[in-house]
């Protein structure tokens, strides 16, 4: 399927991926990599109970389960296909923001975090700029973007791409109105086109960290949902 895919588009492929056992996870990884995929995105953001018992997707970034994600990412980061981390940003931020200043230590391509406020029905644009003061690499940011103010304010707030996922289920044009309402190119964080491509990299005022990026192809139009 993925190779049909890439036969005919030049969109760029992600696999969403959760997995009870860190072998079966890499196997499928390097599956979807044969296969002609370019980015896996490893699960921290779902909430299968059973997955939950074993200490994975979203509990994995409770600091009893912290270890082991680490061992996830290190394991993931070993292969050839740039891997994004998925979170939950709507409980645990604590924990989360803990998990965010360590995963700048590991060769990540970026991460992915939902950060949708059941509140307001919209992004929690305060929480993507408390995300930006720990996390420094790549930040895909999802969850309620309904408007082109939305996605606009999210750039504003240090987001380098924007996830939409449910609203193009019953209107296939919504990414691409969103996108031409966006006028303005332009983010303080550097220079953005509507894909989230940086034109420059972003400057880590601490300087203590590695570089974010793994080899690879560019951002383009990767969202592995929101």
């Amino acid at each position: 399927m993925d190779r049909k895919a890439k036969s005919v588009s030049r969109v760029l492929t992600c696999l969403n991926l959760a997995a009870p056992r860190l072998e079966w996870g890499l196997e499928a990884a390097e599956s979807f990599l044969r296969a002609g995929g370019d980015f896996i995105e490893l699960n921290v953001h779902g909430a299968y109970w059973r997955y939950l018992e074993l200490g994975k997707m979203r509990a994995m970034v409770l600091p009893e389960n912290q270890s082991e994600l680490f061992k996830w990412i290190e394991a993931f980061t070993g292969l050839e296909i740039p891997l994004i981390v998925k979170f939950y940003g709507k409980s645990k931020r604590r924990s989360l923001l803990q998990v965010l200043g360590e995963i700048m230590n590991f060769s990540v391509f970026g991460v992915h975090i939902n950060v949708r406020s059941e509140k307001t029905k919209k992004p929690d644009f305060g929480f993507v700029r408390r995300v930006r003061r720990k996390y420094f690499g790549f930040l895909l940011a999802s969850g309620y973007v309904r408007s082109a103010a939305d996605a606009k304010e999210l750039f504003e707030a240090g987001a380098d791409m924007v996830g939409i996922a449910e609203p193009i289920i019953e209107d296939s044009k919504y990414i691409h109105r969103i996108a031409k309402e966006l006028e303005a190119k332009h983010s303080p964080y550097g220079d953005l086109d509507l894909t989230g491509r940086k034109n420059q990299p972003r400057e880590d005022p601490n300087e203590t960290t590695k570089p974010f990026a793994r080899s690879g192809p560019p951002p383009g139009n990767v969202d592995c949902g929101a």
